[in-house]
């Protein structure tokens, strides 16, 4: 009599505990508009607004020209205003391409100009190390998605970057208040890159070491909670 046994081959992963302090840096994918505010202009208050453009707008270039980053838009709108001081943004909103022009204000004297926009290319956090794999170089870490809770639509986080960080004070919690760490990013210090930013945490690659630790885990869903992300209004152009 032959018996047939279902066997499957299972295993624990070897990790190495966090709880280090890091800094967090992730980007959007294109710039996205944070806020607009009023400018005057040949004696007319202007507000990008009325032109339909929205809090969450991603863009993704100007007068056809693509741009990635704040300071590429800033370029792109300098060189732009020789010949017309008006430019066209091509937008991402929920899912769609769209084009919208905005009237731009140069000014000579200061060799400046305004558009109304407040924008920002990236977001950045303070986290705690959940884990990391020497045999991998792979980190887990804050146990939660890294969003922005101050814009209206769904922004695209791409790839980012890690850095050290140094806890320089704590706020307590109170009832139905939670505490938060306050501490530093030092930029001159990068550990690793962000891959994966997830409903479960951010992961990614490290290249520089966190801080010693001998004590092993077999891993399971460990979620650390840390501060909120710091956002903050966004340049304004």
């Amino acid at each position: 009599m032959i018996i047939l046994l279902n066997t499957r081959l299972v295993f624990a992963a070897t990790l190495i505990p966090g709880g280090e302090s890091i800094g967090i840096i992730v980007n959007y994918d294109g710039i996205v508009i944070s806020g607009c505010y009023d400018f005057e202009y040949d004696g007319k208050l202007i507000n990008p607004s009325d032109n339909d453009i929205k809090v969450g707008d991603i863009i993704t270039a100007i007068n056809q020209e693509k741009v990635s980053s704040s300071e590429e838009l800033i370029e792109q709108i300098s060189s732009s205003l020789k010949d017309s001081q008006n430019v066209t943004l091509t937008i991402s909103r929920n899912q769609k391409v769209i084009t919208r022009d905005i009237q731009v204000y140069y000014d000579a004297s200061s060799n400046s100009f305004k558009t109304g926009l407040y924008i920002r290319d990236s977001l950045s956090g303070i986290g705690t190390v959940t884990f990391y794999d020497p045999s991998t170089l792979t980190y887990g870490a804050l146990g939660h998605k890294m969003s922005d809770s101050d814009l209206e639509s769904d922004v695209v986080i791409d790839a980012g970057q890690v850095f050290e960080s140094f806890v320089v004070n704590v706020t307590r919690s109170y009832d139905n208040q939670p505490g938060e760490k306050i501490a530093t990013i030092e930029k001159s210090h990068q550990l690793g890159i962000v891959n994966i930013n997830s409903d479960f945490g951010v992961y990614g690659e490290y290249s520089n070491i966190f801080k010693s630790n001998t004590s092993t885990i077999e891993y399971r869903n460990n979620r650390v909670k840390t501060t909120e992300s710091t956002r903050n209004k966004g340049n304004s152009i």
